[in-house]
Order: C-alpha cells, then sequence, then structure tokens
C-alpha cells in the first residue's frame, strides 16, 4: 500500500484529491485483472476484422450497460461508477464471448469476416 501512497503523491499535491483518489484506488488498481478478458476478445475480434460483430456488441452492450450505470450510481454514488466500469468490461466479455461461441460452434468464421 506505500507504493499507492507514493504514486498518488506524484499525480496530485491537494489533500482532499489525494484522499478521495486513495479511497478507491483498489477498484483502479483490481480493473485490468477485470477487463483483461473483454480486451483478449476485443483483440480476436479486431484481428479478425470483424467490425460487424464489435458493432453489435457495443449496441446491445449500450442497451444494457447504460441503465445498469444509472442505477448503480444511484445505489452507491462512486464505488457504483466503479461497479459500473467493471460491469462496462464483464458484459463486453460476455456478448463477445457468445458470439464467439456461436461462431465456434455454427463453423462460420468466414461470416465474421469482411466480404473481399
Amino acid at each position: 500500500m506505500a507504493f499507492d501512497a507514493t504514486y498518488l503523491g506524484l499525480m496530485t499535491n491537494i489533500d482532499s484529491v489525494f484522499a478521495l483518489a486513495y479511497d478507491y484506488h483498489l477498484y483502479a488498481v483490481l480493473l485490468p485483472l477485470v477487463g483483461v478478458g473483454a480486451y483478449w476478445l476485443d483483440g480476436i475480434f479486431f484481428g479478425l476484422t470483424a467490425g460487424s460483430v464489435i458493432r453489435n456488441a457495443a449496441l446491445i452492450l449500450a442497451t444494457i450497460f447504460f441503465p445498469l450505470s444509472w442505477l448503480l450510481y444511484q445505489q452507491w454514488d462512486m464505488t457504483g461508477i466503479w461497479l459500473s466500469v467493471w460491469c462496462l468490461l464483464l458484459l463486453r466479455l460476455v456478448i463477445l464471448g457468445g458470439f464467439l461461441y456461436r461462431a465456434n460452434q455454427t463453423g462460420s468464421y468466414e461470416k465474421l469476416q469482411p466480404e473481399a
């Protein structure tokens, strides 16, 4: 935890900002672990140049994420904002994972790629 305080101290010298950032620093520290699956699947679909899948996933995600984010914020204020970011990444993992699972089950990877 001393590293966290040192790092935050390099970012600001305003005590109130430091205190607020320190209260929520674990959410930021754990964010890469929560999001690694979503980032991995993003890379797979970007590599396949499957823009339509990425677009469709973003549309599905938006319809779920925005109301969920609002509810989490209403319930838990700043903690709700951090939890909504985690939900964004976990939902992206689930949605893109569903697209990849469906493509794997049907053997339709070529449908993920644009027409040549």
